[in-house]
């Protein structure tokens, strides 16, 4: 059985994952999996509670399987990302899974998803977020070389030697948006392991370099090599099931077709789009002008340069989540 799940916590991340569960309902109606939401729980790590309440949890606990509390034991608050790392340990042992970030439309039934989760993989769709060279510092290189040297993996067979050595391309890096794995025990373990001795003590090579928020996608390619996974030309998770939006003004400006009707019929239900009109990021987009205006935006730009949609939806105002 395959085990998807996400993360959820109050505010912004409990009304983005509102509208995931939604559309991957919508899509998957008959989905042969089972859907988990892990919410972290207030304790040592967290000094303010995590938890989403009232009539927005009761309906996100409508749209799953299993409502799952994560008891921190690694990071907590000081790094939120850590919670995708964690709440591996929740799911069930030796059983294929995929995480899904909150902030993603689904528009295709899962139940045709047709991946190989014995060779764990994630998703491509990333720029060069990290790391950024520093005066004098080590190179692209020597910055992935002492990361897999610290592991004992082979950092060459994990290179793209189809780029030049100066190149981000070269070496494997992904976006934590999604991954998956075969078996949640192993993958956590592993991820665990390596992320806690990263954030703790860095190599050397590593001096200057901002791990915050950027330390799960720091490991993720280290865990994935050494469970003989890697990436996936043209993931159809990337593809043909989901869409990764990130702001809400990507996905009307820059969403395929499928995913932005995904996002009309999904916030259109009366008993969700109540719900989605209590958050005000999201309320011009879904009800008001705000997602036209940022379509028009779209249709002037050439899907890829992120950076300059970016930057025109920054100075539109719709940058915002």
């Amino acid at each position: 059985m395959l085990n998807v799940y996400f993360i959820v916590q109050k505010g912004r991340l409990a009304y983005e994952c509102l509208m995931a569960l939604a559309s991957l309902r919508c899509a998957s109606p008959n989905f042969a999996g089972r859907v988990y939401v892990i919410e972290p729980q207030p304790g040592p790590l967290w000094p303010d509670d995590p938890r989403v309440t009232g009539p927005l949890r009761d309906m996100l606990m409508r749209l799953c399987d299993d409502w799952v509390p994560l008891h921190n034991e690694i990071f907590g608050a000081q790094y939120p990302h850590g919670n995708k790392i964690e709440a591996l340990r929740l799911l069930p042992k030796a059983e294929p899974f995929i995480f899904f970030d909150s902030d993603t439309l689904f528009y295709r039934n899962l139940n045709d998803l047709n991946v190989d989760y014995t060779r764990p993989s994630a998703s491509n769709l990333c720029t060069n977020t990290w790391p950024k060279l520093q005066p004098n510092g080590a190179s692209l290189a020597q910055i992935w070389q002492s990361l897999y040297a610290r592991f004992d993996l082979d950092f060459l067979s994990a290179q793209n030697t189809g780029y030049a050595a100066d190149d981000w391309r070269r070496y494997p890096y992904y976006n934590a948006g999604w991954f998956y794995g075969d078996c949640p025990s192993e993958f956590g373990a592993l991820y665990a392991t390596m992320a806690q001795d990263i954030w703790h003590n860095s190599p050397i090579q590593l001096t200057g370099q901002n791990l915050y928020p950027w330390l799960d996608q720091v490991v993720l390619p280290l865990v994935i090599h050494a469970l003989k996974g890697g990436a996936v030309a043209d993931a159809p998770l990337d593809q043909d099931f989901t869409y990764h939006y990130r702001y809400l003004a990507r996905a009307f400006a820059h969403a395929p077709l499928p995913a932005r009707r995904a996002l009309h019929v999904t916030t259109r239900q009366p008993h969700l789009a109540e719900l989605f009109k209590q958050y005000d990021p999201f309320y011009p987009f879904l009800y008001g002008n705000s997602g036209a205006e940022a379509q028009s935006i779209g249709q002037a730009i050439k899907r890829g340069d992120e950076t300059v949609l970016r930057n025109r939806l920054q100075q539109a105002g719709l940058w915002v989540r």
